[in-house]
């Protein structure tokens, strides 16, 4: 990818963090998550299908600069998935390679981390306004949930 990616961070009325790639305007790659009594819910990782699998890890810096900021709650992280657009399979080796145990409950997909873990990115991510972030084109060629 020959575009600069830039990685913003906000938070919704509704306490919903978010962290999203963009390039030229246009969310490219983001994560959602909840800070909840009994843990961190991580609710959902999206990259366009444009830019999965670029050698970009982009979904592996949203997963990064995510528990770089949970990484000093004391709260396990929770959160289920859907493959769709990538097999079981893929994803599950994504998770398993970032740290997340894969489980399957019936036809739920879930993961699972004791706690975040800190790492040193080399990654500028610039705080925005929840409505600023309104602002970035979202939609996704292909749109699809999954990295």
């Amino acid at each position: 990818m020959s575009k600069k990616i830039k990685f913003v961070k906000c938070q919704d009325e509704n306490n919903l963090k978010i962290i999203a790639a963009v390039i030229d305007n246009k969310v490219i790659g983001y994560l959602h998550y909840k800070v909840n009594r009994d843990a961190i819910w991580l609710s959902i990782i999206e990259v366009d299908k444009k830019y999965r699998h670029s050698g970009e890890k982009i979904g592996t810096k949203l997963l990064q600069i995510f528990e770089n900021d949970c990484c000093y709650i004391n709260k396990s992280i929770e959160g289920k998935f859907y493959p769709k657009g990538e097999t079981a399979e893929v994803v599950k080796k994504f998770y398993n390679a970032n740290g997340y145990s894969v489980d399957k409950e019936y036809y739920d997909w879930t993961v699972f981390k004791m706690g975040a873990s800190h790492h040193n990115l080399d990654i500028e991510v610039k705080e925005i306004n929840y409505k600023n972030y309104l602002k970035f084109e979202q939609n996704f060629e292909d749109y699809e949930r999954e990295i």
